[in-house]
């Protein structure tokens, strides 16, 4: 309406709370509500939910709300079809439901009513329908100028080296070039080493190359390291529109490695094939927000192995000063006064 204010929605909006809020004063074992898409109605502007699950079965895989928040299905059919509806009688004032949720919470400046009626136009999920990336049945509402692609369109699968028969000749006593397996990527040993020439030259890594673990321990992503890798990893090589580091931090987000690792698991022998690695998808932002999304992931990573190691010191410090407590108590040389002793202990 003229001489109305129009605002972006991410403006009015906290759009996809964090998971970290459903931890606050509950604890693993307690019940949250479990929404399935097949629960959000149509034309129902409050949701009723019917299933309740402990919280530590659904924070790491689903998506998070709380009541009064707004679900929004972003999949086709159910975006076009106007799934829809607003957060309420949660168990605990939590629930968790399917990834193909957009969670909208209302700021201040706009009542939740309100915003469940301006996304339920139909001239809303026109345009959206217009907006939507991805394979053919799984479209998806994406973000400005945001893609959704299989990783088999954007990435390079090379496997490792099998040691068997035809190729265990390749294995000898010292070389340059390890052989990394799981074990040797996990705990930095290096037992087995490979011939310089005779390997397929596909195998062979280099520091910048990602390694995503197929069988074992699967799912494990790897840089940094220089050999020849096993078969039961595979290198990971990203083509022009993906940042190496991008696609390095994507393979460990929580939510793509629990839906991957449970696809593998349902085989009798777990393992992440290449097929099932290309099928997953994964949601490309502009190559600068990529950019700049590593740059801010590692310095944020790098300042918590810097606190780890801080607080190892620390605790390595208060087990010596514990020892040292001990030792006077029992020689008798422990001051009465506990807070002196503290500081006699700690100087010793």
């Amino acid at each position: 309406m003229k001489g109305w204010p129009t605002r972006a929605l991410a403006d009015v909006c906290q759009i996809r709370p964090p998971k970290g809020e459903a931890r606050r004063g509950i604890s693993d074992a307690d019940l949250v509500s479990f929404v399935p898409m097949e629960d959000l109605g149509i034309g129902q502007k409050n949701l009723v939910p019917t299933q309740v699950k402990p919280l530590s079965e659904v924070v790491d895989s689903y998506t998070y709300f709380a009541d009064g928040d707004v679900l929004l299905a972003k999949i086709t059919p159910c975006f076009e079809n106007g799934k829809l509806g607003i957060a309420a009688y949660l168990s605990n004032g939590i629930g968790f439901g399917s990834s193909e949720y957009v969670v909208f919470r209302p700021g201040q400046s706009i009542d939740k009513n309100w915003l469940y009626y301006f996304l339920s136009r139909e001239s809303f999920r026109k345009e959206g329908a217009e907006r939507m990336s991805g394979a053919v049945g799984h479209k998806r509402v994406a973000g400005k100028k945001w893609v959704v692609k299989k990783l088999g369109e954007v990435c390079d699968l090379f496997q490792g080296l099998a040691i068997n028969k035809g190729t265990k000749h390749l294995l000898v006593e010292d070389s340059s070039l390890p052989l990394l397996r799981i074990k040797d990527l996990r705990d930095g040993t290096e037992e087995q080493y490979v011939a310089e020439v005779g390997f397929p030259k596909s195998a062979e890594i280099s520091p910048n190359d990602i390694i995503y673990t197929r069988t074992g321990q699967i799912g494990l992503v790897f840089r940094g390291r220089r050999g020849v890798l096993h078969n039961n990893s595979f290198k990971v090589v990203p083509r022009s529109e993906l940042d190496r580091g991008y696609l390095f931090w994507w393979l460990q987000e929580p939510s793509f490695r629990q839906s991957i690792i449970g696809l593998a698991s349902r085989a009798a022998q777990p393992d992440i094939t290449h097929k099932l690695f290309k099928m997953k998808e994964i949601q490309l932002p502009p190559m600068n927000y990529q950019h700049d999304a590593v740059n801010k992931i590692e310095e944020l990573y790098g300042n918590t192995q810097r606190l780890q190691i801080l607080y190892q010191q620390k605790l390595e410090r208060l087990a010596e000063l514990k020892q040292a407590i001990l030792q006077k108590a029992f020689a008798g040389e422990l001051n009465a006064q506990p807070e002196k002793a503290l500081q006699e202990a700690a100087a010793a």
